[in-house]
């Protein structure tokens, strides 16, 4: 089986920085829950690699979400190393050059109680 091995992240440019986030979204709508008797959602937490000057945070983050607002006070941002990352989610890094996101982890939904975790 031929699998195609994803281009490499580059470093960032001079003054751009690698970030790790854990995002807290309020949704737009609550989404409707499958199993009868459970609250719809109401949000979720998702995990963003992305890299941008120190000065652009908020704007990458608020571009990579559309459906709900970003609970700043619930939402975590770090500078990190994409090469220290996971292996599983190395192995999902797509390539940005200057600015963008990097990493898009699936979302982790939750009721009122927000008891989810963030996901990988």
């Amino acid at each position: 089986m031929n699998r195609r091995k994803r281009p490499a992240l580059l470093p960032p440019p001079a003054g751009v920085f690698d970030y790790w986030a854990i995002v807290h979204v309020e949704l737009h709508q609550p989404i409707s829950s499958s199993p009868p008797g459970e609250s719809p959602a109401v949000g979720y937490y998702r995990n963003i690699g992305f890299r941008c000057t120190p000065d652009r945070i908020h704007q990458v983050l608020i571009a990579a979400i559309s459906d709900g607002t970003l609970d700043w006070p619930d939402t975590e941002v770090s500078e990190t190393d994409p090469a220290m990352l996971d292996r599983d989610i190395r192995a999902r890094i797509f390539p940005v050059a200057e600015e963008g996101t990097w990493y898009l982890s699936g979302k982790a939904f939750h009721g009122h109680d927000g008891a989810e975790e963030p996901p990988n």
